[in-house]
């Protein structure tokens, strides 16, 4: 795994401290069509039977502990 490269670690860390690159992706983390693909990515996951069951899971668990 290239993360383990203490160089190429060194690089990635220099190129995402570019003020540059820094505004480009705040640019783009606020634009609509990011918006609405993150919006799609979370309802898909809440939707999903296993995130479902997870979470029934927990609720479950909380409970049980909430009655001792």
């Amino acid at each position: 795994m290239r993360l383990n490269d203490p160089e190429y670690r060194s690089k990635l860390i220099e190129v995402l401290h570019d003020p540059e690159l820094e505004k480009e992706l705040a640019d783009l983390l606020k634009s609509n069509e990011y918006r609405k693909h993150l919006k799609s990515v979370i309802s898909e996951t809440f939707e999903s039977p296993e995130y479902q069951a997870k979470i029934q899971e927990i609720l479950q668990k909380a409970a049980k502990e909430g009655k001792k």
